[in-house]
C-alpha cells in the first residue's frame, strides 16, 4: 500500500498478490507557511482519512477471506 504520489512513482516495487494507492494529501506542503493551530488541522484532518481509509482496507479484506 503507498499513501503519497511520490512513493507510488519512485519506491521499490516489491511483488504482490496486490499492489494499492491510497492518495492523501502531504501536510508539509499543504500546510506551507500556515500559522501552527492551521497547520496542526491539516495533519490532523490527514491522519483521520487516513484512519478512515486503513478501516474500510480491512473491512474489505475480511469479506474477501470470508
Amino acid at each position: 500500500v503507498t499513501v503519497c504520489g511520490h512513493a507510488a512513482q519512485i519506491c521499490t516495487y516489491f511483488p504482490a498478490k496486490k499492489l494499492l494507492h491510497i492518495p492523501f494529501a502531504d501536510p508539509p506542503a499543504e500546510a506551507g507557511m500556515l500559522p501552527a493551530p492551521e497547520s496542526l488541522n491539516v495533519y490532523r484532518r490527514v491522519r483521520d482519512e487516513i484512519r478512515i481509509a486503513v478501516e474500510q482496507l480491512v473491512k474489505s479484506l475480511s469479506s474477501d477471506v470470508q
